[in-house]
């Protein structure tokens, strides 16, 4: 009972999920919302396909390079754990952290502390607590079986969201939206019940006289059979002597639900998941112009700071001390800012040209072979210092009577 499921919660009705609009939310059933499923889909799809990347720095501070040899990057890169690929484990791991405002997992060690094993949790099965004696943080981890056990930070994968303090709780993105997803929500329950009820939205019939208990059983039993639900809806009314059918219903577009409905999308997608509106398919105001752009501004806005709370997350709790200023982890998000096929040939030459990339730097931008001899920088021989052109001035001057 210290720490219920989102199921016992819902049987008694308690835990405060409940929206303004009655409808209850909670992150499992947030997924029900078509655009948080959307944006939530996108994130961890498109951060998950990135793949991480463990990294040394040069020893002449110049550069990186993968660091192949070791453990982690198989952990991080190709497979956490014997069950689950990586894909799968950052997909897991994020999508936690988009809804709960925690991403959790067990590091397992061996005998020496070398980290062998990366296996996700949810974050709705861990409370977290502090020692009052000596501020030591653990984590109670309970199983499927209702079994808890405790770990230490040493042995946690902890990326947070957004928090007050240090001490306080990482926010409930899903308790912030509430009212929203409950407002969505409810507008998607009414549409459905709209079209549910088909030709017979919200009537009145008007019968003649006063009919038996059976007589009216047979009426509102055939009645529904002919003309309720949306497989019914416009068909011609043949109603006995005397009957009269009064519509009360009101159209869904003159009461603004699907103008409200739009808002909504929008509201979720931009104000809590940073997700521009063309992404999950919304293309209303999109024009060719600005895509690429919003392109930009999704991976700068949303990819980029879960990306590097990650990363932080990694070196905090999967490298050692000694390992910390040689190593890093990294998301390569600059995948996803790259151009068409012509943008990145004239990006690619001017940056070659400028001797600020090798081929070889190009080649592994575009997941290519390298070749040997491909590190060489080149620079556009033409291109010469302005004092060097004043120096050549002066010479090709001397003894012509020129200054």
């Amino acid at each position: 009972m210290s720490n219920p499921t989102t199921e016992l919660l819902r049987i008694f009705g308690v835990g405060g999920a409940n929206s303004k609009s009655g409808i209850r939310v909670t992150s499992e059933e947030a997924l029900k919302i078509s655009t948080v499923f959307a944006c939530t889909n996108l994130i961890t799809g498109a951060m998950a396909s990135l793949r991480v990347n463990l990294y040394k720095r040069m020893p002449d501070g110049k550069g990186k390079k993968k660091a192949h040899d070791h453990k982690i990057y198989e952990l991080l890169h190709d497979l956490p754990n014997p069950s689950t690929t990586a894909f799968d484990f950052w997909v897991m791991y994020i999508i936690n952290l988009l809804l709960t405002g925690d991403g959790i997992a067990v590091v397992v060690r061996d005998g020496n502390g070398a980290v062998t094993e990366l296996w996700n949790v949810p974050s709705g099965n861990v409370t977290i607590h502090t020692n009052e004696v000596t501020g030591e943080v653990y984590y109670v981890i309970k199983d499927d079986k209702g079994s808890e056990k405790i770990y230490y930070t040493e042995n946690i994968l902890h990326t947070r969201g957004m928090r007050f303090n240090n001490t306080s709780k990482s926010i409930d993105p899903v308790a912030k939206a509430r009212e929203a997803m409950g407002l969505t929500m409810a507008l998607e329950e009414y549409g459905g019940k709209f079209f549910s009820n088909g030709a017979n939205t919200g009537g009145i019939v008007q019968i003649k006289g006063t009919l038996s208990d059976d007589a009216f059983k047979r009426f509102s039993d055939s009645f529904k059979a002919k003309y309720d639900g949306i497989g019914n809806s416009s068909k011609v009314m043949f109603l006995e002597e005397g009957t009269e059918f009064v519509k009360l219903g009101t159209d869904p577009d003159k009461a603004q639900s699907l103008e409200s409905r739009r808002f909504q999308i929008a509201e979720i997608a931009r104000y809590f998941y940073n997700v521009p509106l063309h992404k999950i398919l919304e293309l209303d105001r999109a024009t060719f112009n600005n895509i690429e752009q919003m392109n930009t501004a999704f991976v700068q806005d949303c990819l980029n700071p879960i990306s590097v709370r990650i990363e932080q997350s990694i070196y905090k709790s999967l490298l050692t001390p000694a390992e910390r200023p040689i190593l890093y982890a990294k998301f390569n998000t600059n995948a996803l800012l790259r151009g068409d096929m012509t943008s990145r040939k004239d990006f690619y030459a001017v940056m070659i040209r400028n001797g600020v990339f090798s081929p070889n730097d190009v080649l592994d931008l575009e997941d290519m072979n390298q070749y040997e001899g491909g590190d060489v920088h080149f620079v556009n021989g033409s291109s010469i210092p302005v004092d060097r052109l004043y120096e050549a001035y002066v010479k090709d001057n001397q003894g012509k009577g020129g200054e």
